[in-house]
């Protein structure tokens, strides 16, 4: 079977590098099943709007994690060298990629505009990739926006079956016009076959867009790689590790976590908590721990790569998640793949991740609550069966429950069309 994958994010970018994550680990599942795999990165990285705004008042978007002399470099070359000029199509490991390198065209100002640039950028990338490999028997896109709209229009074009599968939570958050909600609302239904990574998910498309049509469950999958090289450290009975790993910023609310922690913990040194990530958040929680006087108890680890963040879970004992929301939760899988049990909020995701024998789920946003699961899994940690939790997740978000539900979607998806 030969996939193209579209992501609507960056994909192997060297100043980005945890981007695209989430369709290697699919992309690796193809590849061991014997599918052909192609991928069209084509993500514009800014508007000529962030460029000069970033230039003259603040970073935002893109370039704040992008150099601004290569962001004013590629703007020069976009517009001398043509879009076709600008598509390098290489091997990466387990796919051919067609990528693009550059901005939005030059009077890209809204999300219709960029629609626009998607479509003409995806056509120009698929006919070079075509050209190369041949054409897809399925193109798999990942999120309505801006993938999702690029594989209906190619879809359409060039007649080959469409799946999608919905991972944003710009879902939950965006506030759309009846003209916007219309628009996705037929993008949807224009896809062949619809997947989401949770059922909360599902549910919240259906009612949000007056889907009539099934909406698929496809959980994202534990890369059976993660953790293989952590170093086994016997547990210090001395002291009690939880530990967040989320990005800084307030959707995550780590300063719900850290006012939990101070109620449930308060000057027992011997229990810690660990958050690592990176974001604007950084400053406001590094003032919060020293107000609550838990400098000796609350580290910030900043931002750690794939393997250090594995090595900081297996030297943990407990994962906490204090989302306000989540379409899924891959660190609560990636936690449990080491036998940690976990204390999450019912956000989303975590609903159908989290049970009774492997964690504890809170509601949202409440402290009351999130300091006494704290105690909680505190107090009844033996209780929990390490072995049992890691294998329980591995039989259901496995590399073999994921692609059975993979080539079933894509099947279907052949045969419909």
């Amino acid at each position: 079977m030969h996939i193209l994958v579209i992501p609507s994010e960056f994909f192997e970018h060297k100043e980005i590098p945890l981007a695209g994550i989430f369709q290697k680990d699919s992309i690796k599942v193809l590849a061991k099943n014997n599918c052909k795999v192609g991928v069209l990165a084509i993500k514009p990285e800014f508007t000529t709007y962030d460029l000069i705004y970033s230039t003259v008042k603040t970073r935002i978007g893109a370039i704040k994690k992008l150099s601004l002399l290569n962001s004013w470099i590629q703007f020069i070359i976009s517009l001398i060298v043509p879009v076709n000029y600008r598509l390098r199509l290489y091997a990466s490991t387990d796919c051919y990629v067609v990528k693009y390198k550059g901005p939005y065209s030059l009077t890209t100002k809204n999300d219709i505009s960029k629609e626009k640039d998607w479509i003409k950028i995806g056509d120009k990338a698929f006919k070079k990739y075509i050209s190369k490999f041949g054409k897809p028997d399925v193109i798999h896109a990942h999120n309505i926006k801006f993938a999702g709209i690029l594989s209906n229009a190619l879809g359409a074009k060039y007649q080959i079956p469409t799946v999608l599968t919905e991972h944003s939570s710009s879902h939950h958050f965006n506030k759309l016009s009846k003209s916007q909600i219309n628009a996705l609302r037929g993008e949807f239904q224009a896809i062949d076959i619809v997947s989401s990574v949770s059922p909360s998910l599902s549910n919240l498309l259906k009612e949000k867009y007056s889907l009539d049509k099934e909406i698929d469950s496809l959980p994202n999958l534990i890369d059976l790689d993660f953790g293989k090289h952590v170093s086994k450290q016997k547990r210090n009975s001395n002291e009690f590790k939880f530990i967040q790993v989320a990005s800084l910023i307030p959707l995550k609310n780590h300063e719900l976590l850290i006012h939990a922690f101070h109620k449930a913990f308060f000057k027992e040194n011997h229990i810690k908590l660990t958050i690592v990530g990176s974001g604007p958040e950084f400053q406001n929680l590094t003032q919060l721990i020293e107000t609550l006087s838990l400098s000796n108890q609350v580290y910030l680890r900043g931002e750690l790569n794939r393997e250090q963040v594995a090595q900081e879970l297996a030297n943990s004992d407990v994962l906490v998640h204090s989302s306000n929301y989540e379409t899924f939760g891959v660190v609560l899988i990636e936690a449990m793949s080491l036998g940690k049990p976990v204390v999450a909020t019912a956000c989303g995701g975590p609903n159908f991740i989290v049970n009774e024998e492997n964690g504890i789920l809170v509601p949202v946003n409440n402290k009351k609550e999130l300091s006494r699961a704290l105690i909680q899994m505190y107090d009844s940690f033996d209780t929990f069966n390490t072995k049992e939790i890691s294998q329980s997740v591995y039989t259901r978000f496995s590399e073999v429950s994921y692609w059975k539900k993979l080539e079933a979607l894509y099947k279907r998806a052949i045969s419909n069309k």
